[in-house]
C-alpha cells in the first residue's frame, strides 16, 4: 500500500515541538500509521550533492503539504523564507494544503509572516489557528480523516477526533467504547 506522504513546513527552530506533535500523532496511532508518512526535512537523509533548496525535493515526493506559521518568517533564500519556497512549490505541484497558525491575531509576528498570511487567504485557502499541541494534532487528524485518508473503520462507527486522540468513542448506535493504548475496541460492534 503507498502511503500518503505529509510534508510538514514551518520554522523548524520556532517549532520543533509542533513538528513533533505532528510526527507522533501519525506515526503513533495504527489508522494514520497505515495511512501516511509524515515528512520532516530534518529527519531526512542529508544530500550527497549540495542543493540550495534540497527541502523542495523532499516535497516534490509528498502528496500533502502541511504549512505551521508561528511569528517567524525564516531566513531568506531568493527573497523569500523556505516555508514561502514551499508554500509556492506546494501551490504549482496542486497539492492540497492545510494551514495552520499558532496563536491569535494578537501575537506580534514578522511583516513577512502577514504578509504571507494575507497571500494565503487571497489564494482562497482557509486556515486554522491553534493554541496548543492538542488543538494542532486535532486539526491535522480532522483534515486528514475527512478529505485524505480512504474511510476507514473510524468513521464507519462515528468516529471523530477527540476518539483519536485517547478519549471516549461515541458510536452512532449509541453504544460507547474507549481506547485504550491504541486499540480500539467495543463490546458492541456496530455493523
Amino acid at each position: 500500500m503507498i502511503k500518503l506522504r505529509i510534508f510538514v513546513s514551518s520554522v523548524q527552530k520556532e517549532l520543533d515541538e509542533e513538528r513533533r506533535a505532528v510526527k507522533t500523532l501519525v506515526t503513533s496511532d495504527p489508522f494514520l500509521d497505515e495511512h501516511c508518512v509524515p515528512i520532516l526535512y530534518e529527519d531526512e537523509p542529508s544530500m550527497l550533492k549540495p542543493a540550495s533548496q534540497g527541502y523542495l525535493n523532499d516535497l516534490a515526493k509528498c502528496q500533502f503539504y502541511l504549512l505551521i506559521i508561528g511569528s517567524i518568517y525564516g531566513k531568506r533564500f531568493k527573497g523569500l523564507s523556505p516555508i514561502h519556497h514551499e508554500y509556492h512549490f506546494a501551490r504549482r505541484k496542486d497539492l492540497p494544503i492545510l494551514v495552520c497558525v499558532r496563536g491569535d491575531n494578537k501575537i506580534e509576528r514578522d511583516p513577512a509572516i502577514q504578509d504571507l498570511i494575507e497571500e494565503i487567504k487571497s489564494d482562497g485557502h482557509k486556515y486554522h489557528r491553534f493554541s496548543d499541541l492538542r488543538q494542532l494534532q486535532r486539526i491535522v487528524l480532522d483534515r486528514l480523516h475527512k478529505n485524505q485518508l480512504p474511510r476507514g473503520p473510524f468513521s464507519q462507527r462515528g468516529h471523530d477526533i477527540e476518539t483519536h486522540l485517547g478519549k471516549r468513542i461515541e458510536v452512532r448506535s449509541g453504544t460507547s467504547c474507549h481506547a485504550a493504548r491504541h486499540e480500539y475496541a467495543c463490546s458492541n460492534r456496530v455493523e
